[in-house]
C-alpha cells in the first residue's frame, strides 16, 4: 500500500511522456482536418498520407543524410572531447583551469549570435552542402569535454602509473586503458551528441542549400509551413520540446553517475539491511549526484542558451527581444552585446552557486 502513491505517479508520468508520440502515430492515419478537430483514434488514410509525403519530400535522402551527418559527427566528438577531458584532469599545468573557465564561458553565447560570421567562415572555405561544414562548429562542445573530465577523476591514478612503468605510451593508456574503462560514459556521451546532431535545424538550415543536402529536421519543417498555432500551443510546444530533449540528456548523465559508483557499495547497502529503494536513495544517487553535478550544471546552462532559438515559433525571450530592439533602432550589434552580456550575468552566477554547491559536497567527504 506504501508504494501506491510512487506507482500511481510512474504511471502519469509514464502517460504523459508516451501520449506525445500516441498522439504523432494516430495523426499520421488521419487527415488534417481531423487532427486540427482533436480526433485521436486512428484512421484510415495513413497510405494517402505517406504518398503524399513521399510525392513532395525526398524523404529517404533526408534520412540517409541525418544518419550521415549524426554518426560521423559522434565518432569526431568522442576522439576529441574525452581527449580533451582526459588531458584536462591527468596532466597538470597552471594554466588548465583558467583554459577550461574560458570554454565554460563559451556556453553562454546564443547560438544565433555567432551563426552569421560562422556561416561567412564555412562560405569562404567552400564547405557548404557538406558534411564537414555541418560537424566543425560542433565537433567540441564544453559539455561534454567537462562531462569526460569528470568521468576522468574516478579514473584510478594507479592503473596510469603502472602502464607507465610497463611502458605504455601516453596514447596507449587512453584507448587501451580509459576507454575500456569508461565505457558507460561513452555511451551516454555518445547518445547524448547522436540525439543533438540528429535533431539539429538552425545550422543544418544556413548551410543546406541544395536538397540533395536536406536533413530530417528540415523536411519536418517544410511540412508545417502554413499551419499558425496560438501562443499558448507555441508556449506547450516549446516546453515538451525542450523538455524531451533534454531529459534524454539528463537520464544518460544520472545514468552514467550511477554506474560509476563501485557495486561493492551497493552491496554494503543490501548487507545493512537496505532494500534496493533505500539503498538508491541513502547511498548510491547521493553520491552519483556528487559526481554527476558539473554536468547537470551544463546541462541547465546549455539548455537555457538553446531557448533562444524558441523566439523562431514566436516566443519572446532575450535573443527575440534583442531582434525586435534591433527593429526598430537599426542597431545591428548593440542589442546582440546586450543579449549576450545578460547571458554572462547568468551564467557566471549559476556557474558560482554551483562551484559552491560542489565544493560544500566535496568537503563532506574529507
Amino acid at each position: 500500500m506504501k508504494n501506491i502513491g510512487m506507482y500511481a505517479f510512474l504511471i502519469l508520468v509514464t502517460f504523459i511522456s508516451v501520449f506525445p508520440l500516441y498522439w504523432m502515430v494516430s495523426a499520421s492515419t488521419n487527415k488534417s482536418v481531423d487532427v486540427s478537430k482533436g480526433v485521436l483514434s486512428f484512421g484510415s488514410h495513413l497510405g494517402e498520407n505517406l504518398k503524399n509525403l513521399l510525392a513532395n519530400q525526398d524523404v529517404g535522402a533526408a534520412l540517409v543524410n541525418s544518419f550521415k551527418y549524426a554518426i560521423l559527427l559522434t565518432i569526431v566528438s568522442m576522439v576529441i572531447c574525452s581527449l580533451a577531458g582526459y588531458g584536462f584532469e591527468i596532466y597538470h599545468d597552471k594554466a588548465k583551469d583558467a583554459v577550461m573557465g574560458v570554454i565554460l564561458l563559451a556556453m553562454m553565447v546564443p547560438f544565433i549570435t555567432i551563426l552569421v560570421p560562422l556561416f561567412q567562415m564555412v562560405a569562404k572555405m567552400k564547405m557548404l552542402n557538406s558534411a564537414l561544414g555541418f560537424i566543425l562548429p560542433t565537433v567540441s562542445t564544453p559539455f561534454l569535454i567537462m562531462m569526460f573530465r569528470q568521468s576522468a577523476r574516478s579514473f584510478p591514478r594507479d592503473i596510469i602509473e603502472a602502464a607507465r612503468l610497463d611502458g605504455l605510451s601516453e596514447i596507449r593508456i587512453f584507448f587501451q586503458m580509459f576507454i575500456p574503462t569508461m565505457k558507460s560514459t561513452y555511451a551516454a556521451a555518445m547518445t547524448i551528441t547522436f540525439m543533438n546532431a540528429w535533431n539539429s535545424y538552425m545550422w543544418p538550415k544556413v548551410i543546406m542549400t541544395q536538397s540533395e543536402s536536406m536533413t530530417m529536421p528540415m523536411v519536418v519543417a517544410n511540412l508545417t509551413e502554413g499551419y499558425v498555432t496560438e501562443t499558448p500551443g507555441k508556449m506547450i510546444t516549446a516546453i515538451i520540446a525542450f523538455g524531451l530533449n533534454s531529459a534524454a540528456y539528463v537520464a544518460e548523465i544520472v545514468r552514467s553517475g550511477i554506474m560509476s559508483i563501485d557495486q561493492g557499495q551497493f552491496e554494503a547497502g543490501r548487507s545493512l539491511g537496505f532494500n534496493y529503494r533505500q539503498t538508491m536513495l541513502l547511498i548510491i544517487l547521493p553520491q552519483a549526484f556528487k559526481n554527476v553535478l558539473p554536468a547537470l550544471a551544463n546541462e541547465f546552462i546549455v539548455l537555457m542558451k538553446e531557448t533562444s532559438i524558441s523566439g523562431y515559433i514566436g516566443i519572446t525571450d532575450l535573443t527575440r527581444g534583442g531582434d525586435i530592439i534591433r527593429s526598430q533602432t537599426y542597431e545591428a550589434l548593440l542589442p546582440l552585446l546586450a543579449v549576450a552580456a545578460i547571458y554572462l550575468i547568468l551564467v557566471m552566477f549559476l556557474s558560482y552557486l554551483v562551484g559552491k554547491l560542489e565544493r560544500r559536497l566535496r568537503s563532506s567527504e574529507r
